[in-house]
């Protein structure tokens, strides 16, 4: 099973900056996520990959959020259907001509 391999990334350290957002919600929604604190965690998480899914922060910035490390981040993304590896056409061959260069000057 590899979610053995999950690890959490340290947690994050709270900003004084930080804001604290209250939302109401109906409670079959909070019982069918066992409780206020799950409810939370699961609200974060949810507006974290949204982020995330619009290109709005990076992977590296999400886990850090979620206090994940990239690997749990990737198999987290793979449940909510975000591609981990999202490029178009022209970023892939450009970043393939890059690959090459780099591949071609290490031979020499």
């Amino acid at each position: 099973m590899l979610n053995r391999f999950v690890t959490r990334a340290p947690a994050r350290e709270v900003d004084p900056q930080d804001i604290t957002v209250e939302v109401r919600l109906p409670a079959e929604m909070i019982r069918s996520v066992h409780g206020k604190t799950a409810a939370s965690q699961r609200l974060r998480e949810d507006f974290v990959l949204g982020f995330l899914r619009r290109h709005e922060i990076s992977q590296g910035r999400a886990a850090e959020l979620l206090g994940l490390d990239r690997y749990a981040l990737i198999l987290r993304m793979n449940e909510a259907e975000i591609p981990a590896f999202d490029y178009d056409a022209d970023e892939l061959a450009s970043g393939l001509e890059v690959a090459r260069r780099i591949s071609s000057q290490a031979k020499t």
